[in-house]
């Protein structure tokens, strides 16, 4: 069902977000506000899916941990990479510091760790209004790992903050209400966090922010001490070659069109197949810089296609980065085993595959 309902949802959200990063109309145009209500009407629909997939799962005790080890400077920037930008947008300041007593690696579920993470930094960004500001910091004290999320938005009062990690709880309930969502986020959140080991709190002021905080225990980790590490985001997310040869291999012919135009509209052009062994094929032909391969296709799956093309000895080292709308962790994690580079989840999200053109393709300027 998960598959089924995110596939037609890839061209709902795909093509409007490129119909508004093209649009020329003004914000006052009629037409400008309804592609603005499609767009955003497609991302709550995934973002509801998401959220109901894992709280059946919560509640039917299958939600498992996946841990690995990992580098954690390096993930985090690529997790504040995205919503530095979408902070940017909205017109507000992100900022991440990361203190030096935080272990270079890790040992945790990384994407379950990275779910609760992304869930606080939206929530931040979705309440705090226009020129305020967004900070992540990180520290690591008597063998608890703490992220702390901090905002200027709107604060919670007392009351509600004893509430709002409970199951379809808001802060607003009203039918026009300002900020829309059914309140599965942060109940969820909280029970990845209880999995992991952890805590998640909160601590608000109304009116003058809110600080969301989650300590996982992490024992037996090596600390390379540095300096203390502040950043502020980059505003270089589209810094990548547009003359790089790019491979898409997707079998749905409406998924095909939406990509052509999700990737134009970042100012590059792609190469298609169809199925996988047309994607060995062309692979061969063209030994890509970059490939994006579909999971689920007829005859060869994306990842035994993945397989034949490493065989190739000239493509042995072309990242492949699976994109697929089989949302679940555990498919994630077993593509990421066979050697795939990266996973991007149908509905594609421009800012997401924007940073990932930025990491795989180098810049010429550069």
């Amino acid at each position: 069902m998960s598959h089924e309902i995110r596939t037609p949802l890839n061209s709902i959200i795909g093509l409007s977000q490129v119909l508004l990063k093209k649009s020329t109309l003004s914000s006052s145009d009629i037409s400008q506000h309804h592609l603005e209500s499609i767009h955003a009407s497609g991302k709550n629909l995934m973002k509801l899916l998401n959220n109901i997939l894992d709280l059946s799962k919560i509640e039917a005790g299958h939600m498992e941990l996946v841990q690995v080890n990992f580098q954690l400077e390096e993930w985090l920037q690529s997790l504040s990479a995205i919503y530095g930008a979408s902070a940017e947008v909205k017109g507000l300041i992100f900022t991440q510091f990361i203190s030096p007593n935080v272990p270079q690696r890790i040992y945790t579920d990384r994407e379950k760790l990275g779910q609760v993470l992304l869930n606080l930094l939206d929530n931040a960004i979705k309440f705090t209004p226009r020129g305020k500001k967004i900070r992540l910091e990180v520290d690591y004290q008597e063998e608890l790992l703490a992220f702390h999320i901090i905002d200027e938005g709107i604060g919670i009062s007392e009351i509600d903050q004893k509430k709002i990690f409970e199951k379809f709880e808001q802060l607003d309930g009203s039918p026009g209400r300002l900020y829309p969502g059914v309140g599965l986020g942060l109940a969820i959140s909280k029970q990845i966090v209880h999995l992991l080991g952890g805590s998640l709190d909160v601590n608000s002021t109304p009116g003058k922010g809110s600080i969301f905080s989650v300590k996982i225990p992490l024992a037996n980790v090596q600390i390379d001490h540095k300096q203390n590490r502040l950043f502020k985001m980059p505003n270089q997310l589209d810094s990548f070659s547009e003359d790089a040869v790019v491979l898409v291999v997707e079998d749905n012919p409406t998924n095909q069109e939406t990509f052509v135009a999700l990737f134009s509209a970042l100012g590059v052009s792609i190469h298609l197949a169809s199925n996988g062994q047309e994607s060995i094929e062309q692979a061969k032909k063209l030994t890509p810089d970059l490939i994006f391969m579909d999971l689920h296709m007829p005859g060869m799956s994306g990842i035994e296609a993945m397989q034949e093309i490493r065989k190739q000895e000239s493509c042995q080292q072309i990242p492949i980065i699976i994109l697929s709308a089989d949302a679940f962790l555990e498919k994630q994690e077993n593509a990421l085993a066979k050697g795939a580079s990266g996973y991007l989840t149908k509905p594609v999200e421009l800012l997401k595959l924007q940073a990932t053109l930025a990491t795989y393709l180098q810049s010429g300027t550069s």
